[in-house]
């Protein structure tokens, strides 16, 4: 049990720690948009300045989106139990566009020795889109959608703005969950290690016994 239990922390581990990551980078992206749309709302730029913070928003919906997208070992990280399947695509048929989820709400655990349960992912729609107000790309590509003729409703951006923020909390909340995983599979691994040396040093002193004398 320790010894199958140490290869499989071993990989999970890995794909938590590219988790953690990519939702750094995420938060980073987003920190960015913000501070780009926050520009664009004071009423100070010009309709080609609004553009271009639009277009620069767009680039980050795209980078968002390709983090989204992240695979470990050929498995998709965020797309719950449907890890083949790319799970964000966007439709730019409507304005503002619209993205959606392809994967499913599955949740995978990593159960220790001693019967302790370990949650290893975190479904991309409960990250990325969450319930409205702190829907990730909801308020990406509403901000896109917001500057791309080159006028601001006033409005309407910051409410967008503001609704950004909310996701960028909201990210960083799921992230803390993330790092709460690494954190028990490390100390379920010491422990484990532990467990290993001793049981070693018992298996070794019955191999060694004096089967007559015993």
């Amino acid at each position: 049990q320790d010894d199958s239990f140490t290869q499989s922390s071993n990989l999970v581990t890995g794909q938590l720690q590219v988790s953690d990551s990519t939702l750094g980078s995420v938060v980073a992206q987003l920190t960015q948009a913000i501070s780009l749309a926050s520009s664009a709302n004071n009423g100070t730029m010009n309709a080609s300045d609004i553009k271009a913070v639009g277009n620069q928003i767009s680039g980050i919906l795209d980078e968002v989106q390709s983090l989204a997208n992240t695979s470990y070992q050929g498995q998709y990280i965020f797309g719950g139990g449907q890890t083949g399947t790319t799970p964000f695509t966007t439709s730019t048929s409507t304005s503002p566009a619209v993205t959606s989820y392809n994967g499913d709400q599955d949740v995978n655990f990593l159960h220790t020795p001693n019967g302790q349960k370990i949650q290893l992912n975190v479904p991309g729609s409960q990250i990325f889109l969450g319930s409205g107000a702190n829907s990730v790309f909801g308020a990406l590509n509403s901000l896109v959608a917001d500057y791309s003729s080159g006028t601001v409703n006033t409005v309407q951006s910051v409410s967008d703005t503001q609704a950004l923020s909310t996701a960028l909390n909201y990210v960083s909340q799921q992230r803390v969950g993330v790092d709460n995983s690494i954190s028990q599979v490390t100390a379920a691994s010491d422990a484990v290690t532990s467990d290993q040396t001793q049981l070693t040093t018992a298996q070794t002193n019955l191999m060694q016994a004096d089967i007559g004398q015993v």
